[in-house]
């Protein structure tokens, strides 16, 4: 089935021009610019410490950067690429995904819901305009919270004139007036409890529905559409609670879904709510000095129960989106805690109090930063033992479900203990989630061979840009 696919590959006819030659096509300069960044051998990083942002630097025209969906939504195009060098299989259309995953796979998706974030409120006392932007709930679970019925409280990111502490905020509507209250305040960020009373039941998810905006990335520059409530959601997504889209996902559609469905491809679905920090660059001289984001994850045990059955079949694990992939990696690593750590298996309930922390991996095992290979990581939890684990401390406790937050970055060297293939979008330059999929693919020069080619191929970048499908060569093997 490939075959007639096949554009670039390792034994192919033709193979991409090196990254130092051809640097100007016929619309200007659209090669990878990484700073001193000038050759193919990628240096061997051993410490994280060591790994600068500006090794995953590069020009995005901005003309490049999709301002609206594909329509349909999997009409986007679809670039396949091999791990470990980076070689074009096939530029196609998302439509067309099936054809590039064997009948066995497993499609893990994110199904968090992004909600309407940003609301626009006025200062009581001089009447002065004031942006809330509702990140994540302080002390309760985003669904508690959106249920809440008559206070709650947010770090908010606040944007206006001489915002203070201790300042009130009015929405007014004809039902119900919304108040704010500035509890505390740091820089951008501050704590809020917002208040209200009407008749009746009145939801603070009723009062987003009704007066917030979708926040689209900051990149778009363009006021949001009443479209862009549909459009930036996956066609899956169930559990409330994200201020940004899972991005890989928007591509699906019903009939893709089917399409693959009938191809016998299995569906587990996974919860992490994405937030604004995913959007942050690594501003820091080292990568070392970045303070990761965290966001809320949620993993019910019949999902977790069904990737141990799928996984018992030797299927492969494909994350769609790098949420679904750092959720199912913080899964790993929970997993590995209960098996090496008695103490973290006598823990009473596994829904509270859960955090991993951005190093944990790398302080735990050190050698993940030195060495790759599958003869080397020998000695680390297999995949079952860690589902197995999950499954079997939820079950006895009674749990139906496992969250938590998590802070983990994943950075070149980093071995993927869940992932066997990637499906993800275009990133921004010196982004973390740039340097997961460099991770993935296995090396810098990999990274920037697929980049480079998405480049000079017209690919959309970006949230509402195109789409790529990573895996190794042998995934691909098994879809002829």
């Amino acid at each position: 089935m490939i075959g007639r696919f096949l554009l670039w590959h390792r034994n192919g006819r033709q193979r991409l021009p090196s990254l130092s030659s051809h640097v100007k096509t016929k619309v200007g300069f659209r090669c990878i610019s990484t700073g001193e960044y000038n050759h193919q051998v990628d240096v061997q990083i051993e410490r994280a410490s060591q790994l600068s942002p500006m090794e995953y630097d590069y020009q995005l025209p901005e003309e490049r950067i999709a301002l609206s969906p594909a329509t349909p939504r999997d009409a986007s195009k679809l670039l396949v690429a091999a791990c470990r060098t980076g070689d074009i299989i096939a530029d196609s259309t998302f439509r067309d995904l099936d054809q590039f995953l064997p009948s066995n796979a497993v499609l893990i998706t994110n199904d968090s819901k992004v909600i309407a974030a940003r609301l626009f409120m006025n200062k009581v006392e001089t009447g002065g305009f004031v942006e809330i932007f509702c990140l994540d709930p302080i002390s309760k679970t985003t669904s508690e919270t959106l249920e809440a019925t008559n206070s709650c409280e947010w770090l908010c990111f606040v944007r206006g004139r001489n915002v203070k502490q201790g300042m009130q905020l009015m929405l007014q509507d004809d039902s119900f007036p919304l108040k704010a209250d500035i509890l505390e305040k740091r820089e951008r960020e501050a704590r809020v409890r917002f208040t209200w009373k009407c008749d009746g039941e009145y939801k603070f998810r009723d009062i987003l529905d009704k007066h917030g905006v979708i926040p689209l990335p900051p990149y778009m520059k363009r006021s949001v559409t009443e479209a862009d409530r549909i459009t930036y959601q996956t066609v899956y997504a169930n559990n409330e609670g994200s201020v940004a889209a899972p991005t890989a996902g928007l591509h699906f559609t019903p009939q893709l879904l089917s399409k693959l469905k009938q191809k016998n491809i299995s569906m587990v679905r996974v919860t992490l709510h994405v937030g604004a920090g995913t959007f942050s660059p690594v501003l820091a001289d080292s990568v070392m000095k970045h303070d990761m984001h965290d966001e809320r994850f949620h993993v019910t045990l019949t999902a977790l129960k069904q990737l141990r059955e799928l996984c018992r079949q030797n299927k492969p694990f494909v994350a769609v989106g790098t949420t679904s992939v750092r959720t199912l990696e913080t899964l790993y690593w929970i997993g590995y805690q209960l098996i090496t750590c008695k103490d973290f298996k006598l823990r009473q309930c596994p829904t509270e109090d859960l955090f991993l922390g951005q190093w944990f991996p790398y302080e735990t095992e050190p050698s993940i930063m030195q060495q790759r290979g599958s003869t080397f990581y020998g000695h680390f939890p297999k995949r079952l033992e860690i589902l197995d684990a999950l499954v079997g401390w939820l079950e006895e406790r009674s749990c139906d479900n496992i969250m938590g937050r998590t802070k983990l970055i994943i950075v070149p060297n980093y071995p993927f203990f869940m992932v066997d293939a990637m499906i993800t979008n275009f990133h921004q330059p010196r982004s973390t989630l740039l340097m997961l999929v460099g991770a993935f693919l296995g090396s810098r020069s990999a990274l920037f061979h697929v980049y480079r080619h998405a480049l000079d191929s017209d690919y959309r970048f970006l949230s509402y840009g195109d789409g790529c499908l990573l895996a190794p060569v042998e995934f691909f093997e098994k879809t002829q």
